[in-house]
């Protein structure tokens, strides 16, 4: 998650559908394009939570990776 608080109110997403994070259908509607692309090569690699046997993003990844890109950084640290 960002540092600062003022950073972490910038970022505008959706409730996660699993107590968890982020399910595979919530990314495609939160991202799109080159940014879907992007996301999902950043997430290689990833710690992900699985779910009923399907894969679920953190939601702190999410937010990591959509506060990247309002700075213009399309390939964030991993802290993983």
């Amino acid at each position: 998650m960002p540092k600062h608080r003022s950073e972490r109110e910038r970022i505008t997403l959706p409730e996660p559908a699993s107590r968890y994070g982020y399910t595979p259908e919530q990314i495609e509607e939160i991202l799109d394009g080159d940014d879907l692309a992007d996301f999902r090569e950043w997430m290689n690699g990833q710690t992900m939570a699985l779910i009923d046997g399907s894969s679920v993003v953190y939601a702190h990844d999410l937010a990591r990776f959509v506060l990247g890109l309002n700075r213009g950084d399309r390939n964030p640290k991993v802290w993983d």
